[in-house]
């Protein structure tokens, strides 16, 4: 029995956190608006593979960012085991189901991340050398990347689930001083400490080896790259870099925002029960909502097709010139054979 008090459950107050995400989501949403626009309508000289799938993997960020910190508003009570919501849906959500969500919209983005890659690896592999895989082995790395990805967490979550007089039950049992938790509707206590451990640490595992596949499938690509220089222009190999370049500097980006966001979770795990970690909390989950805005940004800014199009939509005077055109990030060599249905 742990009969300490717990700042996270009594300090209610989580006004710094209600600002902070919803500023920055009101500010993602004009920019990632944009960027959908220019990827459907601007991105000519792609694939709809290619297109589509760097749309989807945007969409998603962008939902899932709306959805933790607007519409939910998700505050994690560590080191107290539990969630709640604090959003303008607060009272209409269950913040078990409203985390299974998140975790799905999320494991959405991750995983058209890295089809990403994949997509670009089909496009840029030379026929009938050793990365021209078959649409058959490509078919069978996806679904194992979704089972990678969305699984185990799904899993782990799902058996978190238990009812509301079983979570007043544990914590009658385990934390009697903090009852006052169950205020909130929508709160919601993991009643197994197992089950609080082998989250965190299957989170740790699938940042690290997701760091590694997607280092791989870089290799991959930047290696054919390299081998294409003999066969092809200089030019047409300095494009192909440069795409792939700027889709891991995106990545790069959201890792920069994302990546200390979870560690500052992690942190408050493991903290004496008596610190407030209300003002952590926050800035981590204002981390996690910021970080489409400087990765659209960056891909629009990087891409100079995309800025003639928004000078010209703004009253600029320039025409987007033969030569501007091909230096878009976003370059199809050209390829026999480029998709997989």
């Amino acid at each position: 029995m742990d009969n300490r008090v717990y700042a996270t459950v009594h300090l209610t107050d989580r006004t710094l956190q209600l600002y902070l995400t919803n500023i920055f989501n009101c500010l993602a949403t004009p920019v990632n608006f944009l960027a959908f626009y220019l990827i459907i309508k601007h991105s000519r000289r792609e694939t709809k593979l290619f297109k589509y799938t760097l749309l989807i993997s945007h969409l998603f960020f962008y939902v899932s960012n709306i959805f933790y910190g607007t519409i939910a508003n998700v505050v994690l009570l560590f080191p107290f085991p539990g969630i709640l919501l604090i959003g303008i849906l607060e009272n209409l959500l269950n913040a078990f189901w409203s985390a299974a969500i998140w975790i799905f919209l999320f494991a959405g983005f991750v995983y058209f991340t890295f089809m990403i890659l994949v997509v670009r690896l089909k496009i840029v592999a030379r026929k009938g050398k050793i990365f021209d895989f078959s649409n058959r082995s490509y078919y069978i790395f996806c679904v194992i990347l979704a089972l990678y990805i969305i699984g185990p967490i799904s899993a782990i979550w799902i058996r978190s689930y238990c009812t509301r007089d079983q979570q007043i039950a544990y914590v009658t049992e385990h934390f009697p001083k903090n009852l006052m938790v169950f205020d909130n509707p929508s709160v919601h206590v993991d009643v197994s400490v197992s089950n609080q451990r082998m989250l965190i640490i299957l989170m740790l595992i699938l940042i690290f080896s997701g760091f590694m596949i997607y280092s791989l499938l870089y290799l991959m690509i930047v290696l054919e790259i390299s081998k294409q220089a003999t066969s092809k222009s200089l030019k047409t190999t300095n494009h192909q870099r440069k795409v792939t370049n700027s889709m891991v500097f995106q990545i790069l980006i959201v890792g920069t925002t994302v990546f200390p966001a979870i560690l500052l979770q992690i942190r408050n795990a493991f903290v004496e029960p008596e610190e407030d970690t209300r003002v952590i909390t926050a800035l981590a989950n204002s981390c996690l909502v910021f970080a489409s805005i400087p990765c659209q940004l960056f891909m629009i800014l990087r891409n100079s097709y995309y800025r003639q199009v928004i000078l010209k939509k703004g009253g600029g005077n320039l025409e987007a010139s033969t030569s501007d055109r091909k230096q878009s990030i976003f370059v199809q060599p050209t390829r026999r054979h480029t998709t997989f249905y």
